[in-house]
């Protein structure tokens, strides 16, 4: 596999272009997921049942600060905020786990237990709107085409929304106020897909077909505002190492 990256990037979400340095994690980790509020983006996470949080703030570009701990270290969740709450789930440790934990991101501070997802897993895509938490598919360690939710305001154990077109693992998720995006993944162990597929947040219902990436690939990262959605880097078939689109 690719050799884990320390290094931090940006982009201009309003025009297209190459991303620049935004600075670094420290330490550099691989398998962590990240969630924001407009000021300040979290690192949570990561290999071998790391527990960190780190965080930057988006107005000064530099490396990450330590932000406070997990409440149980594990990587590969997956993660959604709104402009006060992040949300991380599921993960492994290396063993599958099913926890839901929290933070408030104005502050720093150790993250506080929020409750379970319907099943444990790892390699989870997660999106959401500014009340609901999606958490899309993953390994358990079968792959599976679950959608679980949970209300960002409170907190509690997930409830079942509905299912994606197909089993897919490594999605990468990006979303508006209304609508969930999922892009890529692996559909079959080994394998990698191009599809792009969708949901209406507000109702509970199963995902259909978007459209297709311009290159299959697994292990990506998501992020949107309420007009684009992206999709970082990844890996694709054939390749030794990570790609940079």
């Amino acid at each position: 596999g690719a050799t884990p990256s320390s290094t931090i990037d940006q982009i201009e979400m309003a025009t297209a272009g190459n991303a620049t340095v935004f600075g670094d994690l420290t330490p550099g980790a691989s398998e962590v997921n990240c969630y924001s509020s407009f000021i300040r983006g979290v690192v949570v996470g990561g290999t071998s049942g790391g527990n960190e949080m780190s965080y930057v703030t988006f107005s000064n570009q530099g490396n990450t600060a330590d932000f406070g701990n997990l409440s149980q270290g594990r990587g590969m969740g997956g993660s959604h905020s709104n402009s006060v709450r992040g949300v991380y789930g599921g993960g492994r440790t290396p063993d599958l786990q099913n926890t839901i934990d929290y933070a408030t991101i104005a502050s720093t501070g150790d993250a506080t237990d929020f409750g379970d997802l319907t099943s444990s897993r790892a390699g989870i895509g997660g999106l959401g709107s500014t009340t609901r938490a999606m958490f899309n598919g993953g390994y358990t360690p079968t792959q599976v085409n679950t959608i679980d939710f949970v209300e960002l305001a409170t907190t509690g154990n997930a409830t079942d929304f509905g299912d994606l077109v197909s089993i897919n693992n490594y999605n990468a998720g990006a979303s508006n106020s209304t609508r969930g995006v999922v892009m890529g993944g692996s559909p079959t162990p080994g394998g990698y897909t191009d599809k792009v597929q969708f949901y209406t947040m507000a109702s509970q219902g199963n995902a259909i077909d978007y459209g297709d990436l311009t290159l299959a690939r697994i292990s990506m990262a998501g992020t949107s505002n309420n007009i684009r959605g992206f999709k970082f880097g990844g890996q694709y078939p054939g390749s030794p190492s990570s790609v940079n689109i």
